[in-house]
């Protein structure tokens, strides 16, 4: 979104709460998560009367993001199924939405306690029993982003995600040395590799067997712990979920393996990922051949991260974090996505292939 068109809608954000809290606006203050270039614009909300709001300009694209969060915060919110901010209002034609400021601390992987990957079970036991009942499906009619019905889904995927960088990677020179690099070591063709390795130990009508309706389970779509903070209260400590902006349907087992998987949790040590499995597993009663299937289910995401790696170095992708994040680093962050890549592709090599 250019500056002109932020500006605008920052005007119709204050006239809004305005008229919304009957309080003159004091300070609208941009509060994007430190280190990530992310698509929407965040703000902090003062009024006049000291109290604080959160603030979303959504990016307008085809993941309807307003839609999907303002929704999901209301209905959670109301049901109590879990700790969400309360969602305000929202305005669909300048696309934003105010919710409540919520305070607390966002731990990294490798902060998180046995008590901590618990509670986070809990939460993801608590949205795996949310069904698409007749009632939920009029509320929430989408699935989520890029869902994936079926195993063969996670293909489609990873092909999707690894398209922007081809066509990059594709029209470099061939004398370019970051196309001689990616050549070297062969990320392409080793991931290629992994991914059919992957797909040819499962016959082909399990990997094109679609999920039926009713065994649906709702996703959070960005289930990490980024989006997760630790609130004190006299009970204990309270976990609260942002960004609900790709929530949606989806395979039941597809938000966990995405949990265990995800880039953002390289920092767990493998006691407390197998911890969140059992604890998982035994609440929703995991059979041996759904376990089997979400073995599947993480390998291939696996293999998607490799793709997202590599479209996060597209000249596009480049751009937006030079102009939202400051004092961007391009050498080592380009460095970091490459390594990233290439211990996954290891990994999964000797895990498969041994």
């Amino acid at each position: 979104m250019n500056n002109r068109n932020v500006d605008e809608r920052k005007k119709a954000l204050i006239k809004a709460s305005r008229e919304y809290f009957k309080e003159e606006v004091e300070e609208l203050k941009r509060i994007n998560k430190s280190g990530v270039a992310t698509y929407n614009d965040d703000f902090r909300l003062k009024l006049k009367n000291k109290t604080y709001y959160f603030c979303k300009l959504y990016a307008q694209d085809k993941w309807e993001r307003l839609e999907r969060e303002f929704e999901a915060v209301s209905y959670f919110g109301k049901e109590k199924i879990l700790n969400v901010p309360t969602a305000y209002f929202a305005d669909r034609k300048h696309y934003f939405a105010v919710y409540s400021y919520e305070i607390g601390e966002r731990k990294s992987s490798g902060l998180y306690t046995a008590k901590d990957i618990l509670a986070v079970a809990d939460s993801a036991v608590r949205l795996h029993l949310v069904k698409p009942s007749v009632k939920l499906r009029i509320i929430f009619p989408k699935p989520t982003g890029r869902a994936c019905f079926k195993l063969a889904g996670h293909i489609v995927n990873y092909k999707t995600k690894l398209a922007d960088f081809l066509k990059y990677y594709e029209g470099l020179d061939k004398e370019d040395l970051f196309k001689k690099r990616i050549e070297s070591f062969g990320y392409l063709k080793r991931a290629d590799r992994v991914l059919k390795k992957i797909a040819g130990d499962v016959s082909s009508a399990d990997m094109e067997k679609p999920i039926p309706r009713q065994e649906w389970r709702f996703n959070h779509g960005d289930f990490t712990v980024d989006n997760i903070i630790f609130q004190k209260d006299k009970g204990g400590t309270n976990l609260c979920f942002f960004d609900w902006e790709y929530c949606g349907w989806d395979d039941p087992l597809r938000m966990v393996g995405d949990f265990l998987v995800h880039d953002q949790h390289r920092g767990f040590s493998e006691e407390l990922k197998q911890l969140f499995f059992e604890e998982y597993g035994k609440k929703i009663k995991l059979g041996r051949k759904d376990t089997a299937r979400l073995r599947v289910i993480m390998n291939l995401m696996e293999v998607e991260w490799i793709a997202i790696y590599l479209r996060l170095l597209t000249p596009e992708t480049l751009k937006r974090r030079k102009r939202i994040l400051r004092n961007f680093d391009e050498k080592t962050y380009v460095e970091e996505r490459l390594t990233r890549a290439q211990e996954r592709i290891l990994n999964l090599e000797k895990r498969l292939f041994s």
